[in-house]
């Protein structure tokens, strides 16, 4: 039988993003900003930028120590590389054009057993994109991690499970749905994954 399809976000669930990113923001802007102050996905909300201000701040912030300094989320390639033996992991992230290089080079000496990288912008244009459930059910994906709410919700109705991942200010939820598992840290998506992978033949979950 061939291993299912664990589909895997690269930001705040493998890479620090939005601490390291703040840093940076502090540093050459003269802010005081933490990861508190982040509420929602967009990190213009926070820094009051215009979405291609934001887009020329992480253009600058990915040429910094920032940014090159910076590890993997604490367990995730141990995790990643167990989780390997019994799944296929492919990343689907939705960072633009602009970073693929060094997304790539990130996955490479951190992640060698991750078999993929399905970019959700379309590289004309950042932004548009391709939803994350629709590239999910395109590969087949079994799961989706990601510590974005807006991208598991979608998944409602299908065979992919979400796993949302941290507890973060602007994942907060008081009753989630039932198709999304919260898992605070990697140790609780493997025990996450060893659940999924005993069901044997998923069925659908409709929608809450």
């Amino acid at each position: 039988m061939s291993k299912p399809i664990l589909a895997v976000d690269i930001d705040e669930v493998l890479f620090p993003f939005t601490p390291t990113f703040l840093a940076f923001h502090n540093d050459t802007y003269q802010t005081q900003l933490t990861i508190r102050h982040k509420q929602s996905d967009f990190l213009e909300l926070v820094t009051g930028d215009s979405e291609d201000a934001m887009l020329a701040k992480i253009d600058a912030y990915i040429k910094t120590p920032h940014y090159a300094a910076s590890g993997p989320i604490p367990d995730a390639v141990h995790v990643i590389q167990r989780l390997s033996q019994t799944w296929r992991m492919v990343i689907v992230t939705a960072r633009t054009p602009n970073y693929r290089g060094t997304t790539e080079l990130f996955v490479a000496r951190h992640f060698p057993a991750i078999e993929g990288i399905l970019y959700s912008c379309d590289p004309r244009d950042p932004k548009k994109y391709t939803p994350k459930r629709d590239l999910c059910i395109q590969i087949n994906a079994r799961a989706l991690i990601d510590d974005s709410l807006r991208n598991l919700q979608p998944l409602a109705g299908t065979n992919v499970a979400g796993i949302l991942f941290g507890d973060y200010p602007w994942n907060q939820h008081t009753e989630l749905p039932r198709h999304i598992t919260r898992c605070r840290d990697w140790r609780a998506v493997e025990a996450r994954a060893s659940q999924l992978i005993s069901q044997q033949t998923p069925a659908a979950v409709p929608a809450a």
